[in-house]
């Protein structure tokens, strides 16, 4: 029988994270060793978990291969590892008030596009009970949004769902794509690569060809609800005391005000 310890997800170590960001940087163990003036055979001793770095290496590093603020907080900071369930427990007491609003359509997500909370409003407008909500929670927004069998994809799967889509995995690239070996982004891209167009597109973001400024049209959703379609837009606002956390919400058009006061 397996233990609890035995089947819990494993992460890259830090060793591994420093390898995929020298060879993305083009750099091989011996460039890399010149540039930051260490001894030979220390990066691989590193990248093989050998040895742990010092500060003064790994900042060294940091500084020859170019890694953004995410990267850097991905390799040594918070987002090395998963928010804990005590994290996310105090994130959600903070957006309890507002999520109990029957006319806010919001949800509660993490730094690896995991939804760990929905709005009143939004459970009672898309008739989620408490076992279709206990069957979102925890999973990422990519399969949430494309396995058919949660029920969401048929409110979204609109003639405009492809560029919806664009738009909401361009964001998910930017934020996650350096997390190679993390379990969640390994689930990302699972559900990713079932869609020939978003494997097409994701391949886009690794080229560059991706649009990168957050428009008005980037901020939109198209709901098919009741065989309405339903033009929503969006915002993405971070919890100022927790960071890690971030509020997507929904600003309800006329028509969906009237339908959520009908459940109030």
């Amino acid at each position: 029988m397996n233990t609890k310890e035995e089947i819990k997800p494993k992460f890259p170590t830090l060793g591994e994270k420093l390898k995929y960001f020298r060879k993305r940087s083009g750099l091989s163990q011996l460039e890399l060793e010149t540039e930051i003036n260490a001894s030979a055979g220390m990066i691989s001793r590193i990248e093989k978990g050998f040895i742990n770095p010092t500060k003064e290496t790994i900042q060294k590093i940091i500084a020859v291969i170019k890694l953004s603020g995410l990267e850097i907080s991905y390799l040594i900071g918070e987002l090395a590892k998963p928010a804990t369930e005590e994290d996310i427990q105090e994130a959600r007491n903070e957006v309890r008030g507002h999520f109990s609003n029957k006319t806010i359509l919001a949800y509660l997500l993490d730094d690896r596009s995991r939804m760990l909370d929905i709005s009143v409003g939004f459970k009672k407008l898309l008739a989620l009970d408490q076992t279709a909500e206990v069957a979102f929670l925890g999973k990422t927004m990519p399969q949430i949004i494309l396995d058919p069998s949660l029920g969401l994809r048929k409110y979204i799967e609109t003639e405009d769902f492809k560029e919806s889509l664009y738009f909401a995995f361009n964001r998910t690239w930017d934020e996650m794509n350096f997390m190679i070996g993390d379990p969640f982004y390994t689930e990302i891209v699972y559900w990713i690569e079932q869609e020939a167009f978003l494997k097409k597109i994701w391949k886009e973001f690794y080229e560059g060809k991706s649009q990168r400024v957050r428009t008005e049209e980037s901020r939109t959703v198209y709901f098919d609800y009741q065989g309405k379609k339903i033009r929503m837009l969006y915002t993405n606002e971070t919890l100022p005391k927790f960071p890690r956390f971030r509020i997507v919400e929904y600003t309800p058009t006329n028509y969906v005000i009237k339908l959520l006061q009908k459940f109030i």
